[in-house]
Parts: structure tokens; C-alpha cells; sequence
């Protein structure tokens, strides 16, 4: 390619666009809180689940890797600051923005594969380098320039494949390129199985071309290269996307071999092969637990942490404008150090008559055993050290005050919100729910605990914040009881340390072995479930797809609290309507003349005879972007769910390009 001086400007005032001020703003901007933190578990080989192929997070995990990031992604929400972290947000940001500068290039070389001029080409990519949505898309920690990237390289390939001659060298790279695209585009989003379409479609067209070539003249020579043509296709387009796609789950599942926030969404058999869930864990004591059982209680939300408690008091401090005090009661935290001492609890059941809830028919126990606990039985958490019972009360956490305070209470305590008098002995009674499972059972390392609250209907949990010098800097345990505005793992805990000398103790459990091919089957169907399950409901920011290419409405990807600046995505009106006024005045002529030269036999034979090359290349051209916009925008309008306008750019790029296309057929005829 000779050098194209408006090309070189076009990019460079897309490398300009893309890269300046990248690190504005220094605070999470949408989705980046979600692929963030999956880099952050990759790093600490936590497992987790998400409803896309693992390619572009593993891309990003990457880059933190060698940025530096050797810790969890703390931003848990937009607008959180990077600023203190260890995230090298610039760098993952920069991956961004380099697939969005190279996205204007293949753009280029898109439409030259086509056949089109150097000013049409030039008109292409300059179509893409001013539009405010590609250019917003190209600057954040998310998938979509990757994706589009991806798309756009692997059909471009495979146009340019089109242009030279079978089983050339140059052939071949576009075929092999063609192929790598398509295993690359489909590991990272999905979407990406519209350029399966479109490559099919070019491949097909390609192979009906020259199979018509080889009926008309059959020849030995011929049908064998026409066989080895279909060989080298298959191989390239369909054995190596597959060896790419599997291979990226391959080592998604190789870099999170531990426990995570993923675990509950798989079988047992597949939790079992995880390292630390309670499926995988040795049990050392009796396997349900019954009344009288001594356990630590183990939370599942982040880095282990046990339930803990010392003879230290929470310290009387104001507690924000409410003017309540704390309790002064005995602390209760979550310590992330097992085997201590003072994370030992002992399950007092509560027996009928003893409270006025606990009127629930225990289920019947063998009379030479203690009374198994089973799912909705009322109990009391004695703290084994000290002696005292788990409590909890109208009194906010001392971190959080939206959440109640956790403590362990002693007859002798005096200090009680204001409004109480006394000891209240039935405050410290807590209903255990089995939360994994229909079964009743309330087993040892196998099942996910919730303790609630039985007067407050508070779910016992951890906030995942750190307590001052005063508590150690231990976790911050607390009650909440909306348990919808929490992690669910926040209020999961799994009893391990399991002792009681009245109870046999346990047979090895046999969890069955899963393979890796069941571990990708089971992966493939929790991503369908989990895309079918969501919302139907509109979002502010959700549109259906049928006002996209009319840019009515964006996202408000990210606002500052105090100045009101704003991230908001939105494509370039004149661009998009401009677009859209074109293709629909150029569909009623085009229409017309096919009309026209349908009734005039006579003169139609005359036309396609005189311009035959240019029909073709209208065809060629005009068909290739034109199927490739419909397969990439067309199930987006099928879908029943939340739609937001991001996903509407891989067939936007398409249909850029395609405006500049018609003109210059226009323009050639």
C-alpha cells in the first residue's frame, strides 16, 4: 500500500482522540468495576463467574500482571477512586485505546479489500474516528474495542483472501488469519459469533463460486483442488476457532483453581475440583451437626475469615447524628487466622415452650443421640471462650451505620440503647437456614448457613470493611435486615471444625470427579441460564434496538458528585442520521431500478451486459457490509431483555463503512 497522507492524518487525529487525558477520569467509569475485579481475581486465582468467554478479562489480567497488581480490585461501585490502589488502571485503559486506534486502520484496508478508492477508504475510516461513541468505548476497561477489533480484522481477511489466487502464500495468511479472527472475536464476547455468519457466508459464496467452475469443466485436477480448497477452510474456519475457543476456557479454569464468589452457580461435583470449597474439604468431625456441636464459622464472602470474638468491649464513641452510643459490649469481628481459640461457637438449640417462635415440630432424633439441627431450628451462638451468647440489637455497627451492631452480651452489662432497660435475655436467639440445598440437614462443610436474627429479622454478616487499632483491624461483623442490598456470599457461612463426643464421626464423603469437558459443558450452560434470567425490565439507560441508528437515547456512563461532569455515550448525531437519511433514499432508487429493468427484458440484457463489473462489484461490496450489519444488529432486536446502546457498535461499524461503499459504486457507475 502506498502511503496515503489523509490516512496518516485520520489516524492521528484518532491516536489524539483516544489517548488524551486517558487516565481522566482516576475513578471507576461503568463496567470497569466489573472487568476490574475479574482481573483481580485472576491474579489471586479466585473463581468467579461471568456471562462471557474468559479472552478479553484474561487480556486485561494480563496487563495488571505486568502493571503490577499483585492484590483484589477494591472498586466496588462507579465512582470509586483509583487513586492509593495498586490497579494500573492507565495501562488497562490503554489496551482500550489501542484496539480503538487500529479499529480506524482495518477499517481502511476493509474497504480497499472491496475494491473501493483511496478517497472512499479515507471517508470510511474518518466515519469512525469522529464518532463520539467509538471513540468513549475506546477509552474505558471494558470488551467492546477488543471485540469490535477482533470482528473486523477477521473480516477483512477474509475479504482480501477473496483477491488472490488459491493457495498463494498470501492466500493462505488471509485464511489462517481468517481463522485465528474468528476463534479470537467469538472467546471474547459472543456477539462475536456474527462473524461466524458473515465469514460463512463469504466462505460459501467463495466455494459455491468455484464448485459452479468445476461442474461446468470436471476434471480430475479440478475436484481435487476444490477438495483440498474445503479441506484447508475446514481446518482454518472451523478447527481452529474451536482449538482457540476451548483453549481460552482451558486456561480460565487453570489460573482460578480456588474457592471464589463463582462457586454457587455450579454442581457439587464441579465445586468439588476448587480448592477450599466445602465440597473439597476434608471432613474432621461429624458430618450434621446437633445440639451441644461446637464449629467455627467459616463466611464465604472475599478471603476467609472466621467468626471471632475476645474479651475485648467496643468503645463508647458517637455514632453519626442519631445521638445513640455504642452498646460497650463485648466485640464480635470476622479474623481471617483459623484454629484460634476464640472463633469457637457452641449451637445451643432452643427447645419448645423456651420462645414463643420456636413452636416449629422438631423433626425426631434416634433417643441415644443429641438433637440434630436441621433448617429453621431456633439456637443460641455461645461464644466457647467467654461464655457468652451472639447478640444483636437496634444499635448501628460501628463502621456502618445502616447495619445493626453484633455483640456478645453479659447479664451484667449495663450500657443498652436508649429506650431499653436491662438484660434482654431473648435477644440472643437466631433461626439457621440452609440456603444451597431443599435438603433439611444442617451438615458440616457441606451447607451454606444463614443465621437471622429472630427479633430483628437481621441476617448476620460481614461487611467487609476493617476495624480500627480498637478492634485489631479485623472485620467488621454486623446484621443487616434487608439482605437484598448485600452480597448473598456476605451472609453465607459454612460450619468447619466441626466437634461433638456424642456423634460418630463422618464417612468420607464421594463427590464425583468432573472432567474438563464436563467442566465446559456445565460453564456453557450456567452462561445460557444466566443470560436467559435477565431483566426484561427497562432501565434508565436501556433502549430497544429499533432507535438505535437513530441515537434517541445514551448511557450516562459515569458522573463527578460535586462538579457534575459527566461520561455520556452517544454516537454523532450528523454521522448517524446522515447515515441513516442516505440508506433509505438510496433503497427507493436502487428498488426502482430493479423494477424497471425487471418489466424491459429487452433492455435489461442490454444494461447487464454494458455494466456487468460494476454490478458486481455493488453486489460484492454492498452485499458483504449489508448482510454483515443485519446478522450483527438483527438478534439484538429478538431479544427480550435489557439492551443498552453499547451493543450496537460492532454492527455500526458495519454500517459506517457502508454509506462511503454505496457512494462509490455510485460514483464508479
Amino acid at each position: 500500500l502506498r502511503l496515503d497522507m489523509t490516512l496518516i492524518f485520520v489516524l492521528a487525529f484518532t491516536v489524539i482522540t483516544r489517548l488524551w487525558a486517558l487516565h481522566a477520569p482516576s475513578q471507576a467509569v461503568w463496567d470497569e468495576v466489573h472487568f476490574g475485579r475479574f482481573a483481580g481475581e485472576y491474579i489471586r486465582g479466585r473463581f468467579f463467574f461471568d456471562l462471557h468467554p474468559p479472552l478479553g478479562k484474561l487480556i486485561f489480567a494480563a496487563v495488571a500482571w505486568l502493571g503490577g497488581q499483585k492484590t483484589a480490585f477494591t472498586m466496588s461501585k462507579i465512582g470509586d477512586a483509583y487513586d492509593g490502589s495498586t490497579v494500573p488502571y492507565l495501562l488497562m485503559r490503554l489496551v482500550s485505546a489501542s484496539c480503538g486506534i487500529a479499529i480506524v486502520l482495518v477499517i481502511y484496508l476493509l474497504l480497499r479489500g472491496l475494491g473501493c478508492s483511496r478517497w472512499t477508504c479515507n471517508l470510511g475510516a474518518w466515519l469512525i474516528a469522529v464518532d463520539n461513541a467509538s471513540c468513549i468505548l475506546s477509552r474505558l476497561i471494558i470488551l467492546d474495542a477488543q471485540l469490535v477489533l477482533a470482528c473486523l480484522i477477521t473480516i477483512t481477511a477474509c475479504v482480501w483472501m477473496t483477491r488472490f489466487p488459491r493457495f498463494s502464500r498470501s492466500w493462505l495468511l488471509c485464511l489462517l488469519l481468517s481463522g485465528l479472527g474468528l476463534g479470537i472475536t467469538t472467546s471474547i464476547k459472543l456477539v462475536g459469533l456474527g462473524a461466524v455468519g458473515i465469514v460463512g457466508l463469504i466462505t460459501l459464496h467463495d466455494l459455491g463460486q468455484r464448485l459452479q467452475e468445476v461442474l461446468h469443466k470436471p476434471t480430475r485436477a479440478t475436484v481435487q483442488r476444490w477438495l483440498a480448497d474445503f479441506a484447508l477452510r475446514s481446518i482454518c474456519l472451523v478447527a481452529l476457532p474451536l482449538a482457540i475457543y476451548v483453549g481460552t476456557f482451558a486456561l480460565h479454569l487453570a489460573l482460578l483453581p480456588r474457592s471464589g464468589t463463582g462457586d454457587a452457580f455450579f454442581s457439587k461435583p464441579f465445586q468439588a475440583s476448587l480448592d477450599g470449597n466445602i465440597h473439597n474439604l476434608p471432613l474432621d468431625g461429624p458430618p450434621q451437626l446437633a445440639n451441644g456441636s461446637v464449629v467455627s464459622l467459616r463466611s464465604l464472602h472475599g478471603s476467609s475469615a472466621w467468626l471471632h470474638s475476645h474479651a475485648h468491649r467496643y468503645p463508647v464513641y458517637p455514632n453519626g447524628t442519631d445521638g445513640l452510643v455504642s452498646s460497650h459490649q463485648q466485640q464480635v469481628t470476622a479474623f481471617s487466622f483459623t484454629n484460634d481459640y476464640n472463633s469457637l461457637w457452641r449451637l445451643e438449640l432452643v427447645r419448645q415452650g423456651e420462645f414463643s417462635l420456636a413452636a416449629k415440630p422438631l423433626i425426631s432424633t434416634p433417643s441415644d443421640l443429641p438433637q440434630l439441627l436441621y433448617h429453621g431450628d431456633l439456637i443460641r451462638l455461645v461464644h466457647v471462650a467467654t461464655g457468652l451468647p451472639l447478640h444483636t440489637h437496634d444499635v448501628a455497627a460501628p463502621l456502618t451505620p445502616t447495619l445493626q451492631e453484633v455483640s456478645c452480651f453479659a447479664p451484667g452489662d449495663h450500657r443498652v440503647p436508649p429506650g431499653q432497660v436491662g438484660h434482654q435475655p431473648k435477644m440472643d436467639i437466631w433461626r439457621i437456614d440452609v440456603t444451597d440445598t431443599t435438603e433439611p440437614e444442617v451438615l458440616a462443610l457441606r451447607s451454606a448457613l444463614r443465621f437471622v436474627h429472630a427479633n430483628t429479622s437481621a441476617a448476620l454478616l460481614i461487611s467487609g470493611q476493617n476495624l480500627p487499632s480498637w478492634g485489631f483491624f479485623q472485620l467488621e461483623v454486623a446484621a443487616t435486615r434487608d439482605i437484598n442490598q448485600v452480597s448473598t456470599l456476605a451472609w453465607t457461612w459454612v460450619a468447619d471444625h466441626h466437634v461433638h463426643d456424642q456423634l460418630p464421626k463422618a464417612s468420607k464423603e464421594h463427590v464425583p470427579e468432573i472432567s474438563f469437558w464436563g467442566k465446559l459443558v456445565e460453564l456453557h450452560q450456567v452462561m445460557y441460564e444466566a443470560q436467559s434470567r435477565l431483566s426484561k425490565q427497562a432501565h434508565a439507560y436501556s433502549s430497544p434496538p429499533l432507535i438505535w441508528p437513530l441515537v434517541f437515547q445514551g448511557i450516562s456512563f459515569w458522573q463527578h458528585p460535586e462538579n457534575n461532569q459527566q461520561i455520556y455515550l452517544l454516537g454523532n448525531p450528523l454521522v448517524w442520521w446522515l447515515l441513516s437519511v442516505g440508506h433509505a433514499t438510496q433503497c427507493v432508487p436502487t428498488l426502482a431500478l430493479v423494477v424497471d429493468l425487471e418489466s424491459r427484458r429487452e433492455f435489461r440484457a442490454r444494461i447487464l451486459f454494458t455494466h456487468t463489473a460494476f454490478f458486481r462489484r455493488l453486489a460484492w461490496g454492498v452485499g458483504v457490509l449489508g448482510a454483515g450489519w443485519l446478522i450483527l444488529y438483527l438478534p439484538f432486536v429478538l431479544m427480550e431483555r435489557q439492551l443498552f446502546l453499547h451493543s450496537y457498535w460492532p454492527a455500526l461499524c458495519l454500517r459506517q463503512v457502508l454509506g462511503p461503499r454505496k457512494k462509490a459504486n455510485t460514483h464508479t457507475h
